[in-house]
Formats: C-alpha cells, structure tokens, sequence
C-alpha cells in the first residue's frame, strides 16, 4: 500500500533533477514585458528589432535602465529611449522609458 506513494515520490524527483540539470540550475530569462522601474535590460535583438530581457543591474550584459514604464501610450522624455513592445495583433503590451547603462 505504500509502494505506489513511495514510486511516485521518487519518478517526480528524478524528473525535477533531469529538468533541473539540463537548465543549468538557472532561471529561465524574464522579458521586458514585465520590467519595473529600476531594473536593467538586455537587448539581444538588434537596434532595430531589439529583443529585451530582464539583467542584473550590475550585469556586464546590461544595456539599459528602466527609467519609467508610461502606460501603453505613453511618452519618454526625450534625453530617454522608448521601447515598445506589440504583440502580432498590434495591440501594445509594454512601454519603456530606458537610459544606457555606463559600464
């Protein structure tokens, strides 16, 4: 009666360990979508079609600091760059006011 618990404990331990080892023990990456004032990104796209996920501050990866996130139509100031990101439909999802980071 207690072997099935038991069987069933040790398959999920061995499958959290085989998931755990093949993601290098590190989180998967956050995208800006849910960046805050104050945290830092990374672009990994290009200028044109950046691809922003959420650094470390202190990160040499990091490329910018969130200044603000205005609403879905909101301005940056203009010392700042905007960043939005739209999904396929068009409709917004996120706005940035960012600041280069000096490494």
């Amino acid at each position: 009666m207690w072997v099935r618990p038991l069987i069933a404990f040790t398959a999920l331990a061995v499958f959290g360990t085989v998931l755990w080892l093949f993601s290098d023990g590190k989180a998967p990456p956050r995208d800006a979508t849910y960046a805050v004032a104050g945290e830092c990104v990374e672009n990994a796209g290009t200028f044109h079609k950046p691809v922003l996920f959420i650094v470390d501050c202190n990160d040499s990866k990091a490329d910018y600091k969130v200044e603000s996130t205005p609403g879905y139509k909101g301005q940056c100031p203009p010392d700042q760059d905007r960043y939005q990101q739209t999904r396929k439909s068009g409709i917004v999802d996120t706005t940035l006011c960012l600041s280069r980071v000096k490494h």
